[in-house]
């Protein structure tokens, strides 16, 4: 598709419209075939400048995903912002709330993310989850997790990853709606059969614990292999216990450190536990005290009581008071 010469001409006259849809022609490729981010990010800076908000909202992401220019969160922030102080910018607000509440590019701040998200999810469905984790934990407003659930239940419905374990989280554990381990399985299961990744992890879970279904160590394994392989650190480490024990899988030490190990790179505690013990008994690796008490304070120091009622228990009969 060529340019429409009228928008170009518009757009160069200093019309900020114009100069957002000739944005946006760039940016999906109907100007020259392939998208073009550079002219993209001219024309949206160009039209931002003037105010509009659609075009601050959006050169916010060329700046946050560094498409036509160099990355710059700071820079995605300031645009993020100014498009969600318009009146009806909800994009604005959904991008500007998202970073207050993970802290990028500026200081966190969930209770003032409460406000704009509760503005972007008029018409942002991509809202809805980080809104129901401030109505669960009380983020700018006081904690209702009725409401919390509810939420979630909505994020499924306009499938959002994420939404299906969350929600099933609920039920498991009886935040916002009655506890029902039936229920929470048929959740995880109806998302992992939809393709998402968490629903997986915890529909495995399920499998190998026995909640709200038999113990079934085969299909725990299959569920945990893909968001394993996605790296997901739960699901990993997981699965690693189910090669070490030979459970649902066929027994194999060096599949399960591969898993520990990739787990642990991602500051997995439990994942550490697990090879702290391989590395102190010299199960499936060469055997190093050393390196397994190092391992146990690791795993300790990240919320691992197992691992510090084992440090302590090594002490008492060691009698050694430098571990």
């Amino acid at each position: 598709m060529a340019i429409d010469m009228e928008t170009l001409r518009q757009a160069k006259a200093g019309d900020a419209s114009a100069q957002y849809w000739l944005a946006e022609d760039y940016y999906f490729g109907f100007a020259d075939g392939a998208p073009n981010y550079r002219e993209a990010f001219k024309w949206y800076k160009k039209s931002a400048e003037q105010g509009y908000d659609l075009s601050q909202a959006y050169l916010g992401d060329m700046y946050y995903n560094g498409l036509g220019t160099e990355e710059n969160t700071d820079e995605a922030v300031k645009w993020y912002k100014k498009a969600a102080e318009q009146p009806h910018c909800d994009y604005g607000c959904l991008r500007y709330g998202i970073c207050l509440m993970e802290g990028i590019g500026c200081e966190k701040d969930k209770a003032k993310a409460f406000q704009y998200l509760s503005k972007a999810v008029r018409s942002e469905p991509d809202a809805i989850l980080p809104l129901a984790e401030c109505y669960m934990c009380g983020y700018g407003t006081r904690p209702d997790p009725k409401k919390g659930a509810e939420y979630y239940e909505k994020a499924i419905e306009a499938r959002i990853p994420g939404s299906w374990g969350a929600y099933g989280y609920c039920y498991k554990n009886g935040l916002g709606v009655k506890r029902d381990m039936g229920k929470a399985f048929s959740i995880y299961k109806a998302g992992a059969d939809a393709g998402d990744l968490d629903a997986m992890y915890h529909l495995g879970i399920c499998y190998q614990l026995g909640h709200g279904t038999a113990i079934d160590n085969a299909e725990a394994a299959k569920w945990y292999k893909l968001p394993a392989d996605k790296g997901i650190a739960g699901a990993q480490c997981n699965l690693g216990t189910l090669y070490e024990e030979g459970l649902g899988v066929r027994k194999n030490i060096k599949t399960a450190v591969k898993w520990y190990k990739k787990a642990a790179d991602q500051g997995d505690g439990i994942a550490y536990y697990h090879l702290a013990w391989l590395y102190l008994r010299g199960t499936g690796v060469p055997q190093d005290q050393e390196l397994g008490l190092m391992l146990l304070h690791v795993a300790a120091n990240a919320g691992v009581q197992q691992a510090a009622d084992q440090l302590a228990q090594l002490a008492e009969i060691t009698g050694r008071t430098d571990l």
